[in-house]
């Protein structure tokens, strides 16, 4: 009998971490958005023009856009997240010179105080997939 209330528990667990998950992604999606409203204007800066279509509908794709973050990646550079090191890079490819984010303020906000939030929601969402079994 203690296997099958061992294996209920363990069942439980999972389930508990699958619904938590979703609670992270909705998270993750609405504190996805100041970042890449930041990345938008400061591309725009940068290269002179908005930021392709194609490339922003990659930024605004949802929880599956947003992977944890690269080892070697400053805390403070946002393309510590794959996606948008990929979205510079193809910007990089088309306009130029590599952008690099800068350290100025805007409205009191730095891109690490941005960048933060983030990098914890993914590693939250990690931990809680290692949980449920679905990582």
């Amino acid at each position: 009998m203690e296997p099958m209330m061992n294996s209920r528990r363990d069942a439980r667990v999972k389930i508990l971490a699958l619904e938590k998950i979703r609670v992270v992604e909705t998270n993750l999606i609405k504190l996805s958005y100041p970042l890449i409203r930041r990345l938008e204007m400061d591309l725009a800066q940068h290269h002179g023009q908005p930021l392709a279509a194609d490339l922003r509908e990659h930024l605004f794709r949802g929880e599956s856009s947003w992977q944890p973050a690269q080892a070697g990646v400053p805390h403070d550079d946002p393309r510590i997240f794959p996606i948008v090191d990929r979205v510079s890079e193809a910007i990089q490819q088309q306009h130029g010179p590599r952008w690099s984010p800068g350290e100025a303020l805007i409205e009191g906000v730095s891109y690490f105080d941005l960048i933060e939030p983030l990098r914890k929601l993914l590693q939250q969402r990690t931990d809680l997939a290692r949980i449920a079994g679905v990582d």
